[in-house]
């Protein structure tokens, strides 16, 4: 049952990378099991003013269209 308490959260509001003693991020482009066509990069994620920004853009990396 649950209790209605927050166990852990982040707010996002230091800019540049995410906090890696909290976030791991998933990088490559081996389709992750569902043949996805894109490579994963850490570059994609970052955190600015408006909060965490997660950039998909259409430019190949590694035999991918995609990062």
């Amino acid at each position: 049952m649950a209790t209605g308490r927050l166990l852990w959260c982040d707010s996002f509001s230091k800019e540049g990378p995410l906090d890696d003693t909290h976030w791991k991020y998933d990088v490559g482009g081996h389709g992750w099991g569902n043949n996805e066509l894109q490579h994963y990069t850490p570059t994609n994620a970052q955190v600015t003013k408006e909060g965490l920004v997660i950039t998909a853009m259409k430019q190949a990396c590694e035999g991918k269209e995609y990062r």
